[in-house]
């Protein structure tokens, strides 16, 4: 799926809302004009190209107001390239740097598992585990030196990094003066090891 072709839909009045997704933005004060204008000007940030019963992607974009919105859309070629908003959800991810100093790593990792969840299980549930993850960064920005060492890394040479949890997932982030860098944030179930070589080393 290509974002030309929401924008289209948007632009010629093919967009169907669901249920949901007609309620979300009402809770977190947004017009349905912002939401189309973070596709208008927003990217897709992940594809699902093989979802049922119609492709879905996952948008990113900012509000009038220059907050972060996710919204999920489904592609249907067949009924003349009509869209669906699925759901939307305001995030915050002030504060959120990745390793690198760019807005990947630690923000996408955050991005992948809101939208596998609102696809896989139900948004309602992926909005909370984003608040609660999101609730960890808030925390950790008033206690930065909180968190053990990953046992993964003394072996790779590596000390300066730290790791909190919400369970299942682990959340490894160093702290440079009054910036909180996150590497990673994943499933404690993947291979850390191999996760965080990749990472750090580009292994």
């Amino acid at each position: 799926m290509d974002i030309q072709s929401i924008i289209d839909a948007i632009r010629y009045n093919r967009i169907r809302i669901t249920e949901h997704a007609d309620e979300e933005p009402q809770a977190d004060h947004l017009s349905f004009d912002e939401i189309f204008n973070t596709v208008l000007h927003g990217e897709i940030i992940e594809d699902y190209p093989s979802d049922k019963p119609y492709p879905n992607c996952l948008v990113y974009g900012d509000s009038f107001a220059g907050e972060p919105i996710r919204s999920v859309w489904a592609y249907n070629h067949a009924t003349n390239g009509r869209c669906w908003l699925l759901c939307t959800d305001l995030t915050l991810t002030d504060g959120l740097i990745g390793a690198s100093g760019e807005r990947d790593d630690g923000v996408r990792d955050l991005d992948e598992i809101y939208g596998y969840i609102a696809l896989y299980d139900a948004p309602p549930k992926a909005k909370y585990v984003l608040d609660q993850i999101e609730g960890v960064f808030s925390r950790l920005s008033k206690f930065r030196e909180r968190g053990a060492h990953p046992k993964e890394l003394p072996a790779l040479g590596i000390r300066e990094y730290r790791e909190i949890y919400f369970k299942p997932y682990r959340i490894i982030c160093r702290v440079i003066e009054k910036n909180v860098y996150v590497l990673l944030i994943v499933n404690g179930c993947r291979d850390m090891q191999a996760l965080l070589q990749r990472r750090l080393l580009g292994a």
